[in-house]
């Protein structure tokens, strides 16, 4: 991860051109310092048709420019997404995907999470997600948990290096918990095992036969 300084009120075009970069590389993030919900948005619109277009987030003055996903965020990403959603079908536990639709508190804070459910309810506009899932692949950038923060998302999920940790939200801050409040049951350690199991589709075939003979 890189950071960049940028004097109060940048223009655009430079940090366009850094973001052009950052998109052509591989797990790369470079965080602008001293910027504005203005850049954040205008930069959003600007970069829309880029391709490959780098992924945005902005969060208390601080704007992260991140590479597009590369097969080692997408996998894990998707193969928790699905062995949650296959608990969810074994448990009988109503899941409404919200995947990476972008969560903006003007003025404050915008991104997209990685994936993101309903739990137990009907998504709805002008709501947030009970349930956030978030890759780490590279060090650095926007704390994660800092960001969710003012949405007051009921649980955070976290992957790194292999390792789930949950997070839940808890009078006015985030507590790490050793089991889902959300999703009660579902087995941390499994999960961990199986998101190293490829391909995906044999991950779950494994963990539906866990759960069947518990």
């Amino acid at each position: 991860m890189t950071a960049v300084s940028v004097p109060s009120g940048p223009r655009v075009q430079p940090i366009r051109e850094i973001a052009v970069q950052v998109a052509r590389q591989r797990d790369m993030s470079v965080v602008v310092s001293n910027a504005s919900w203005e850049l954040y948005e205008e930069l959003d619109e600007l970069l829309e048709a880029a391709e490959p277009r780098p992924r945005l987030a902005f969060c208390n003055s601080e704007l992260e420019i991140m590479a597009p996903p590369s097969f080692d965020h997408e996998n894990p990403k998707t193969s928790l997404g699905n062995l949650i959603v296959s608990y969810a079908l074994e448990s009988e536990i109503d899941l409404d995907a919200a995947g990476s639709t972008t969560q903006k508190l003007p003025k404050l804070s915008g991104k997209e999470p990685d994936e993101s459910y309903f739990v137990n309810r009907e998504g709805a506009d002008g709501e947030y997600p009970d349930l956030v899932l978030e890759v780490k692949v590279t060090s650095g950038g926007i704390d994660k948990l800092e960001f969710w923060h003012p949405y007051k998302i009921p649980e955070v999920w976290i992957l790194e290096e292999g390792k789930l940790r949950l997070f839940q939200f808890h009078t006015e801050k985030y507590l790490e918990i050793e089991e889902s409040v959300l999703i009660p049951g579902i087995p941390i350690r499994d999960l961990e095992e199986l998101l190293q199991v490829s391909p995906t589709t044999k991950a779950v075939r494994e963990f539906r036969k866990r759960l069947r003979e518990r």
